[in-house]
Order: C-alpha cells, then sequence, then structure tokens
C-alpha cells in the first residue's frame, strides 16, 4: 500500500473516531467497522503504552561509568593498550563509559569491580561477566551500604580496582 493510500486511511479512521467522540451519527461503511476498528485503537493505545513503559526503563537505567584504579604506570600503559576492549564493554546493550585511568599508591590483594548503590548491583554484575573474559580473577565488591549516604556518587558508577599483581589483561 502507497503512503498515500495510508494517509488515506488514516484520514478516514481519523474522521470516523473524531466523529464518533462528537457523537456525530456514523457513515454506514462506518458502522460496520466499528467493532474491528476498537480493537486497532485498543491494540495501538496498548503497544503505545508499552513501547513508553519499555523506554522510560531504558532512561531510568544510568550509562555503567568505569572508572579504573591501577597501582603503576606499567599496570595505567597495560589499560591503555586494551582501552579499546574497555570501551567496548558494554551493559544491558549500553556501552560502558570508560573514565581516566587513576594511579592510586595501595589498593586490594585481589582485582576487584566495585559498586557503591544497591541499584548498580545487577549492571555490576553484568560487567563483571564481560570483564571475566579478560581478567579472570575479578571478584564483586558491594559497597553499597558503606555509600547508601552518599550523594556525590552518580548512579552507574563502578570502579575496577587492578591487584598489584595484575600483568597482563587477555582481552583481544
Amino acid at each position: 500500500m502507497t503512503q498515500t493510500a495510508h494517509q488515506s486511511i488514516a484520514g478516514r479512521i481519523g474522521v470516523v473516531v473524531l466523529a464518533s467522540a462528537l457523537g456525530a451519527p456514523r457513515p454506514a461503511t462506518a458502522q460496520a467497522q466499528t467493532p474491528a476498528l476498537t480493537r486497532l485503537i485498543d491494540q495501538n493505545v496498548r503497544a503505545v503504552i508499552d513501547s513508553s513503559d519499555r523506554i522510560a526503563a531504558i532512561l531510568k537505567t544510568p550509562t555503567p561509568q568505569l572508572w579504573i584504579h591501577v597501582r603503576t604506570p606499567e599496570q595505567k600503559a597495560l589499560v591503555e593498550r586494551k582501552r579499546e576492549w574497555f570501551q567496548g564493554l558494554q551493559v544491558a546493550g549500553v556501552k560502558v563509559d570508560l573514565r581516566p585511568t587513576q594511579v592510586v599508591a595501595s589498593g586490594p590483594q585481589q582485582t576487584q569491580l566495585r559498586f557503591f548503590k544497591e541499584a548498580d548491583k545487577a549492571q555490576a554484575q553484568s560487567l563483571l561477566t564481560e570483564l571475566r573474559k579478560g581478567i579472570p580473577g575479578v571478584a564483586l565488591s558491594d559497597l553499597s551500604a558503606q555509600y547508601k549516604q552518599a550523594t556525590w556518587i552518580d548512579p552507574g558508577h563502578l570502579e575496577l580496582w587492578l591487584a598489584a599483581d595484575v600483568i597482563r589483561i587477555a582481552a583481544p
């Protein structure tokens, strides 16, 4: 069907719906189509509501921000060599926003992926699965109880802390 035909049908349906809403007498062809048209309108309204709900859920889910903490300039160089892999990581179909790598003096004995908001737990678990493909020993660290009152931590804030002994990332 052509676009003009669609527009013509849409125009007729719009007139029938508007006329019905205003209490105008219906043309004979519209009376025969009323149950089918009503079902179609109901289906379309439900589809729009469902789509709107899905979009709202996506918009409520923050883009995960990954901050990587390393101990040495050598680890920082390693992360930079694998930067493309880190940037390609996705959580629920959304690419991770890779933030600048931080060199720190101390950190955990075991490599950790940390999350700070209870609402970020599912994202962290999903990212952990992806990270383990390149860094098998990564553990998940839930810091949400300690940071529950922190207002300065954005939703979706995740931190990867490399242990001092990490010298290789097995990512492509």
